[in-house]
This record gives structure tokens, C-alpha cells and sequence, in this order.
């Protein structure tokens, strides 16, 4: 029988895993919200830059120095996973990164891969 005031291993055990799981989703949702930045910040440093000047090569450079900017991890595999093409109407993009996550007792990595386009101005 339990006196007031006292936990016993099961609810020590069920509250040491309630807060991990808190800790956790916090991590995730951490990740999640940075995924989503570099997204926006992407999107909008194209759209920002876009018209008659803008090349390939240049929305390729912004792309990575807003990538090395968020000290993204970048494996040889995805070293080179940044293209753009731009034609008369439309600026299309894709880039793939990896976002790596701390769960205390172990790391996971999360892979990004992101493809989108918006109209050219020429």
C-alpha cells in the first residue's frame, strides 16, 4: 500500500519515458520547423533575385550558401543534389540535404529533399 507522497518504479519508470517522449517530439518538431525555413528562406531568396540576370549558377550558389549557412550536413552522396533550370517562364529547383537529430541515446538523421518551382521574370 502506498503512503501520499510516494512514487513507486512503475510510476518513476512511466514518468522517465513521458518526459524522454516530450524531449523527443521537441527534437522532431525542431527538425520539422528548421525543414521548413530552409524552404521558405530558399523561396525566397529566389524569388527575390529572379529576372533577366539571374542564371543557374547564381540560384545554385544561393541555394547552397543558405544550406552552409544552416550548417547542414552534406554526405558525398548529396554533395551535388542542388540543380536548377531556368527557362523563359518558370525557375525550377531541387535540393536534398540531411537534418541530424539528437535523441540522447542515439542520433538519427533526417533526409530533405525539396522540389519546387515559381515563374521566371525575362
Amino acid at each position: 500500500m502506498n503512503e501520499k507522497g510516494k512514487i513507486t518504479i512503475g510510476g518513476l519508470i512511466f514518468l522517465l519515458l513521458f518526459i524522454y517522449g516530450t524531449y523527443a517530439s521537441f527534437i522532431y518538431l525542431g527538425a520539422k520547423i528548421e525543414k521548413s525555413q530552409i524552404a521558405n528562406e530558399v523561396k525566397d531568396t529566389i524569388g527575390l533575385h529572379r529576372g533577366g540576370d539571374f542564371t543557374a549558377a547564381k540560384a545554385k550558389e544561393a541555394i547552397q550558401e543558405i544550406l552552409y549557412k544552416r550548417d547542414i550536413i552534406f554526405t558525398e552522396k548529396h554533395e551535388s543534389l542542388v540543380d536548377v533550370q531556368i527557362n523563359r517562364q518558370m525557375i525550377e529547383y531541387y535540393y536534398t540535404f540531411e537534418i541530424e537529430m539528437d535523441f540522447l541515446f542515439f542520433k538519427k538523421r533526417m533526409v530533405v529533399e525539396n522540389e519546387d518551382r515559381m515563374r521566371s521574370y525575362e
